[in-house]
């Protein structure tokens, strides 16, 4: 279990409210979440997601993960009009505006 949950104002690691090692083993539990996260990921999408386009079945938090992955390896990608507004902002208060990867490397946004 992930996360944190609240009791009387209190927040606690949600670890406390299960002890994989009171139930066969934290090595047993990982085995099982393998298993179950394995077995989503083999099964077809339903129909309508096919139709749709979606091929692969995801788990929570996966595609948070590749993009994270990518943003910090390539840096993260900003709409076009966003530049344009923190530039004022940084001629006003006397700091240089964030160079951008891309053009560092000589590339356009």
């Amino acid at each position: 279990m992930s996360g944190h949950f609240v009791k009387k104002g209190k927040t606690f690691p949600a670890k406390w409210l299960l002890d994989p090692e009171a139930f066969g083993g934290l090595a047993g539990e990982a085995r099982q979440m393998d298993f179950v996260a394995d077995a989503c990921r083999r099964s077809a999408p339903r129909a309508d997601f096919q139709k749709a386009g979606i091929d692969k079945v995801r788990l929570p938090g996966e595609r948070a993960l590749k993009v994270r992955a990518e943003q910090l390896r390539d840096g993260v990608k900003l709409h076009d009009g966003i530049m344009p507004q923190l530039t004022p902002w940084a001629e006003t208060l006397g700091v240089a505006p964030p160079a951008s990867v891309c053009s560092l490397a000589g590339d356009s946004w």
